[in-house]
């Protein structure tokens, strides 16, 4: 049994495994047809010519330390029925992974169950806040005059609309994806296709704000919704309340900073509702190396510090790592040098990422330290960031 990228021959039965698996005929339809008939982003499980597993490695760019790195987005992992339980969904990752490692230096998967990746090197990085609240509760909310809103029937023409308000909300944040217009194209033509609507909000015939949204047995959703001012904000909530006659509910998410909870009325009642942190995507760096080396200290020093790694998957990673600090800038050499401090890989995914800090951590008993220099020049390195991604393919 062996791991391979896909021939071509053989995405017919990788269709026809992930339409068993997860039974969205409308989306997996588009799914291949639109986006991923490339068999150079499958990689299938082999017992002998028989196909056993299939998972789809989605190309994307991803945002990080206000550089572009190439990544891949993990989808459509799954197991033909008649194998499933006999043990070959873990020979099967680690190879995809040791395969991955050799073309990215990082990956992600939105998880259907995070413990089944937990031991394979994932980590969470990124969490959401999601709402389900009464519409009423947005009433007070009001559209300023000075605003135009779209209703878009033609999202192709308001692409740059869309990506203009994207790349400017998420200027602060860290590992969201850098959409290119075919990324925009296929997720607004998904969301059409289930139903959805988007609306685009002009101040001086500059876009401000948006939303995407679908109502659906009374209740409205909004997978999305991204403004650049309080004004836009308060008119794009003010428009999800003129849908009262449609909907009851709204059910929305935002980054896990964003302050909208603020300015709802939240009660201290008995079965009040209150915004719900749901973490939402996970990561796993695959080129330990290379992710360092992208880095630069967070003030001006001249140190350096030995970092050892534990990776049970890419041998490469698993190993010691002498890195040294000067005027910002960040050298990395493989070492044999004792090191200074240890952590797994799931745990340097995160702290460089910037999901938790060196002191969470530190007090969760994931990183190891020999002195609290050591943790000083971590924390030169690692720096807390708001993280952010929303991608669902």
């Amino acid at each position: 049994m062996h791991t391979k990228f896909i021939n071509a021959t053989d995405m017919k039965k990788a269709r026809s495994l992930v339409d068993y698996a997860f039974g969205e005929k409308n989306f997996y339809d588009w799914f291949f047809q639109k986006n991923n008939t490339n068999p150079e982003n499958w990689l299938a499980f082999y017992s002998k010519q028989n196909v056993i597993s299939v998972l789809c490695a989605n190309p994307y760019v991803l945002n990080l330390y206000e550089k572009h790195i190439s990544s891949a987005y993990i989808t459509s992992v799954t197991t033909d029925h008649i194998y499933r339980g006999l043990g070959y969904f873990r020979p099967f990752l680690n190879e995809s992974i040791s395969i991955l490692a050799e073309i990215y230096p990082i990956v992600f998967i939105k998880p259907i169950e995070s413990k089944l990746y937990d031991s394979f090197g994932f980590a969470f990085y990124s969490e959401h806040l999601r709402y389900n609240i009464n519409i009423s509760e947005l009433a007070h909310f009001k559209t300023s005059k000075n605003i135009t809103l779209i209703d878009t029937t033609n999202e192709n023409f308001y692409i740059e609309a869309f990506d203009y308000v994207y790349k400017s909300y998420l200027s602060s944040y860290h590992g969201f994806v850098s959409r290119t217009k075919t990324n925009w194209q296929n997720l607004l033509h998904i969301h059409e296709t289930e139903g959805g609507k988007t609306t685009i909000i002009l101040m001086d015939n500059k876009p401000i704000g948006y939303m995407l949204y679908s109502i659906q047995n009374g209740t409205i959703s909004v997978p999305e919704l991204l403004y650049l001012n309080n004004i836009a904000l308060e008119t794009l909530l003010s428009n999800i309340y003129q849908h009262r006659t449609q909907a009851n509910n709204v059910v929305l998410k935002t980054p896990s900073d964003d302050l909208l909870y603020l300015k709802l009325n939240i009660s201290q009642y008995p079965n009040a509702t209150y915004p719900a942190k749901a973490p939402f995507m996970m990561a796993r760096i695959l080129d330990v190396k290379q992710m360092l080396t992208m880095l630069n200290a967070t003030k001006t020093c001249n140190e350096n510090i030995v970092l050892k790694i534990k990776d049970d998957i890419v041998a490469k990673n698993n190993n010691n790592f002498f890195i040294t600090t000067k005027h910002q800038n960040l050298d990395v050499e493989y070492t044999d040098i004792p090191h200074n401090a240890y952590m797994d890989i799931s745990t340097l995914t995160q702290v460089l990422i910037g999901y938790i800090s060196v002191q969470q951590a530190i007090k969760e008993d994931l990183i190891k330290v020999d002195s609290l220099i050591t943790i000083e020049i971590l924390q030169k390195i690692f720096c807390k960031k708001s993280t952010y991604i929303n991608e669902e393919f």
